[in-house]
């Protein structure tokens, strides 16, 4: 028996990102270091925690206030701001307005993006019991589980 954690579900990591949308060369792009991770670290509150206090008719004060008491050094750029304040969504996967549009706002700044359904970067837990445990434990990159499994049924 096989147990892991699954990389399909989601997770918080860096990627590289667009300094802005001038154009997608890579002489355009930012990647995440320590100063990211730094102003990360800043962050106060909680994006659902925000959402509640703003409630359901935010003002551009309240938000102003949450903004610069909650996380210091991030800009909310106008597209998101106008976001929050009309509790609209800008595309189809954004359901969570105002916490993904915050969520935005951290992801175009620091590059650290909250993946929710998709396939990310980062290595999975692995755990297993039976003939073979020996392959499957600990973290493991996921294509390293892939390669052990094939190894697994292949006999080897």
């Amino acid at each position: 028996m096989i147990v892991t954690g699954d990389h399909e579900t989601g997770g918080f990591s860096p990627t590289y990102a667009l300094k802005d949308l001038s154009t997608l060369s890579s002489s355009n792009r930012f990647y995440s270091g320590d100063e990211q991770v730094r102003m990360l670290g800043r962050i106060r509150k909680s994006f659902g925690a925000s959402a509640r206090e703003l409630g359901r008719k935010p003002t551009a004060e309240a938000l102003d206030a949450i903004l610069a008491g909650n996380f210091p050094g991030f800009t909310l750029d106008p597209d998101l701001r106008a976001l929050i304040l009309a509790r609209k969504s800008s595309e189809r996967n954004f359901s969570y307005t105002p916490e993904s549009a915050l969520g935005m706002m951290v992801a175009r700044q620091t590059g650290f993006y909250w993946g929710t359904s998709g396939h990310t970067s980062e290595p999975v837990m692995v755990g297993a019991i039976g003939p073979g445990a020996k392959l499957f434990h600990g973290y493991q990159d996921n294509t390293d589980f892939g390669k052990n499994l094939h190894r697994l049924i292949q006999g080897r």
